[in-house]
């Protein structure tokens, strides 16, 4: 077993620091994954496993029920806290890391000292990944395994009663968690088994091998790739247009986000996670629905909601606009060569586009369901044109096009945030009327369009806010929304 190079005292407990907070940050790795997976297949893991003390009611039916749905919520907040564990150990691992560089003596290789850690990384990552590998097997076991083969050969048959409705749309539609009876048939029993056995052994090959897989990167760029992702005082995100990725300081990217987020017409600051609240007031609002509608929005609520993640994608292609403005106003007369080493220069941070990622909220699944009313009347807009192909369509349908003509195209600025909630809504009543027969009352859909506007609260930089005017940029109605009010006449 290799202990790495010679060390003097204050740099070998530095390496053992690292090592220490490598050990934490693979096993809270190995937890997220474990529990992510559980989660995917509807599993609770046996120390989350909550049961009834009461001997007198443990055994019905709705105990267990309850019992269940709260160790998933058990094993929910379990992964929350596991993510937020990961971030912290990250930093602390980054800072020990310098701490360590800052420590070893000049005669010392650092690239030797680091690969050690690297080595000794992936080791840990084998075994804990090898433990939960197999105590997720071992859960596996217990539940319903390649359900969807005996579910085809069950259907497929003639002699059982079992029906799926296919009168909702698959975007929509609930996955089935019915599990036909085991020892149908014996093909399927017996490749059941024989897949279990070729997983074991490629767990057994490959997870816990000691030899190291192949890398498809050198070892400089994996480790550039590793301080990068460790930096926390750079943000990496996509470009607003162009395909490019921006780095930028995260000093930067967290300023230009609070200064979207502090115009008062568009957010509203909330002192701690409103989710809880507004979850209990969707439920008031669907107690004035007709049973059926209720039952029918109800499907689509979801059990842990959070609140959304607001995040903003640069527009570098804005940076020459705004650099030509800075020089014209500052008397300078260079010339713009480079655009990212002028803005750099000049100090110029791109504006941001704002999107709240709805995943997991409380509206998600509800702006899906909407979705499904306002698209249909897409199609009663004389002048929607849906895309590229619909557009060029539209172009070749003029058999002669008058001498002298123009094409113009205009743009609206921050169009998302800045539709009035009550114009909007007002529009979309208006257009449901004129489209096509609902099987939920048009009443109802308004009611649900003004709970997703009025109700989008997400989190940035540690901090709650409240969408107050316009809709967010990552919800899915918000285009047929936006369409609509723009475009209303039908």
């Amino acid at each position: 077993m290799s202990f790495g190079p010679q060390l003097c005292a204050s740099a070998f407990r530095a390496r053992r620091n690292c090592e220490h907070l490598s050990r934490k940050l693979t096993q809270t790795h190995s937890d997220i994954a474990f529990l992510s997976a559980c989660k995917r297949l509807n599993l609770v893991p046996k120390g989350l496993q909550l049961k009834n003390p009461l001997r007198s009611t443990s055994s019905s039916s709705r105990s267990k029920d309850i019992c269940f749905k709260a160790s998933q919520l058990l094993r929910n907040l379990a992964i929350s806290e596991a993510y937020k564990k990961q971030r912290t150990l990250c930093n602390k691992l980054s800072s020990a890391k310098s701490e360590l560089s800052s420590e070893l003596p000049s005669h010392v290789n650092k690239d030797q000292v680091f690969n050690f850690l690297d080595n000794r990384e992936i080791l840990n990552k084998r075994r804990c990944f090898a433990r939960k590998e197999r105590k997720l097997q071992t859960l596996f076991n217990k539940s319903p395994v390649l359900r969807r083969l005996y579910a085809k050969d069950y259907i497929t048959t003639k002699d059982h009663t079992y029906s799926d409705s296919q009168s909702e749309p698959a975007g929509l539609r609930k996955h089935s968690t019915w599990t036909p009876p085991a020892g149908r048939n014996t093909y399927i029993d017996a490749f059941t088994k024989s897949v279990k056995c070729h997983l074991d052994h490629f767990l057994a090959t490959n997870v816990t091998s000691s030899k190291s897989e192949p890398d498809n990167l050198r070892l400089g760029q994996r480790k550039a790739l590793k301080q990068l992702k460790a930096n926390a005082n750079i943000t990496i995100k996509p470009a607003d247009k162009g395909g490019a990725v921006v780095i930028e300081n995260t000093s930067d990217y967290i300023k230009e986000g609070e200064r979207q987020l502090t115009d008062v017409t568009f957010y509203k600051l909330c002192s701690d996670d409103p989710t809880p609240n507004f979850q209990k007031k969707l439920l008031n609002t669907l107690e004035s629905f007709d049973l059926s509608s209720r039952n029918k929005v109800m499907k689509y609520l979801p059990k842990s909601p959070r609140p959304g993640c607001f995040y903003t994608l640069p527009k570098i292609h804005k940076l020459t606009s705004l650099i030509r403005s800075k020089v014209t106003n500052t008397g300078d007369d260079l010339v713009v060569n480079d655009t990212i080493e002028m803005a750099k220069r000049l100090a110029i941070t791109p504006p941001g586009r704002p999107i709240v990622s709805a995943i997991g909220t409380l509206t998600e699944h509800l702006s899906d369901l909407v979705d499904r009313y306002l698209q249909p009347l897409m199609d009663l807009i004389p002048s929607f044109t849906r895309d590229t192909t619909n557009f060029l369509q539209r172009l070749n349908e003029i058999s002669e096009t008058p001498t002298g003509v123009i094409l113009v195209t205009m743009d609206v600025s921050a169009l998302y945030t800045n539709i009035p909630h009550s114009e909007g809504i007002q529009a979309c009543n208006e257009m449901l009327h004129k489209g096509p027969p609902t099987d939920i009352p048009i009443d109802h859909i308004t009611t649900l369009i003004e709970f997703i506007l009025k109700h989008n609260n997400f989190e940035f930089d540690d901090k709650h806010y409240l969408q107050i005017n316009g809709t967010a940029m990552g919800t899915k109605m918000a285009p047929a929304y936006a369409n609509i009010h723009v475009f209303p006449q039908g």
